[in-house]
């Protein structure tokens, strides 16, 4: 085993963290009498949970068992990570390479269905109100439907690979202009294209609770969305032994109360996320958005402690014998706690 190896990646430095490699892994999971008796990493990494590490081998994709009984004990009699879990990976087997198959296994009909209800009932309500001008263009809005969605997400896309400086640039119909993009206007027009903008919803408005009441949820706007998008992540991919949690923040500079100012970071102004993701493949399995007043969490624990548990518990990996790789802040009561479970947890400290 090679010897001498720190881990001391700080979480608010602007370097990226792209993951472990395979024998950085195999050099940073030693186990705790290893550790005191070479005498080495004390004050850089905490392990918590028993020795050995659990075999290699996994599953076949139909979940059935391909290791042996030997192959699947281990000396602390702790359940091994592949003992009950389903092969890490993609759950299925690729047939395609439409790129269409590939977004739909995320972004699936569920989602679409959800736009298509939502942006519905947000214009009924809005023509029916008394606040829309009688010569508003709302009045003449038709009702959308799955396949017109399709389309407005595809020109979305479309638009973020090819950068114009106004949305009216795209239906441009001069024809000396190098940047001409005439099938923009071959799919959807530019006016519903812009009112389909407006009009788009993911929620229900009377559902709504106000800010400081019971129950007040400040994502309320996006939430119905992003389960479902969070559960296509979840049922497409199992991750491997080896997990990370961590901060992330996303770029947004639109007015919420809980976009943060972090200036150590390449995006300064944004959305902190906390997400648990796949150490070996960066898969990102699940995120929380950090909503500073509004984040609920034990108190008693700490936000660290909690946004990891919490994580772990809503992702349904917690027992499962994975190795997980958390910041400093979650450090004594974290790993007594994975302790007890057959959790493997791995603390690594900054300096």
């Amino acid at each position: 085993m090679e010897s001498g190896f720190m881990f001391n990646w700080d979480s608010d430095s602007e370097e990226e963290f792209f993951g472990f490699l395979e024998d950085e892994l195999d050099v940073v999971c030693v186990s705790a009498e290893e550790e005191e008796e070479e005498g080495e990493g004390e004050d850089n990494l905490t392990v918590c949970g028993g020795e050995g590490d659990a075999p290699r081998e996994w599953l076949d994709v139909t979940g059935e068992m391909v290791a042996t009984e030997e192959e699947r004990k281990r000396s602390d009699g702790r359940t091994p990570f592949n003992e009950t879990n389903p092969r890490p990976g993609p759950q299925r087997i690729w047939s395609s390479t439409d790129p269409h198959e590939f977004f739909s296994s995320f972004f699936s009909s569920e989602v679409v269905d959800l736009i298509v209800v939502e942006t519905n009932r947000y214009i009924e309500a809005l023509v029916s109100s008394s606040e829309l001008a009688i010569n508003s263009r709302f009045r003449d809005f038709k009702k959308t439907d799955r396949a017109e969605i399709e389309t407005f997400l595809a020109i979305q896309i479309w638009m973020g690979l090819l950068r114009k400086p106004q949305i009216s640039d795209y239906w441009s119909t001069c024809q000396d202009s190098l940047g001409l993009t005439p099938n923009f206007a071959r799919v959807m027009t530019r006016n519903r294209f812009q009112l389909l903008s407006s009009c788009q919803h993911f929620c229900d408005n009377t559902q709504r609770v106000e800010r400081d009441q019971p129950g007040y949820d400040p994502l309320f706007k996006i939430r119905p969305l992003m389960e479902l998008v969070q559960a296509g992540f979840q049922r497409e991919y199992y991750p491997h032994e080896h997990l990370s949690i961590d901060e992330s923040i996303v770029s947004f500079c639109g007015r919420v109360f809980f976009r943060q100012y972090v200036p150590s970071k390449r995006n300064r102004f944004g959305l902190k996320n906390l997400v648990l993701s796949d150490a070996t493949t960066n898969y990102i399995y699940l995120w929380h958005v950090y909503t500073v007043g509004a984040f609920h969490y034990d108190r008693s624990l700490g936000i660290g402690h909690s946004s990891v548990a919490g994580l772990l518990g809503e992702a349904k990996l917690l027992d499962k014998g994975h190795m997980v790789y958390t910041d400093s802040y979650t450090h004594h009561q974290l790993c007594l706690s994975f302790y007890m479970s057959t959790t493997l947890a791995l603390v690594a400290l900054c300096e």
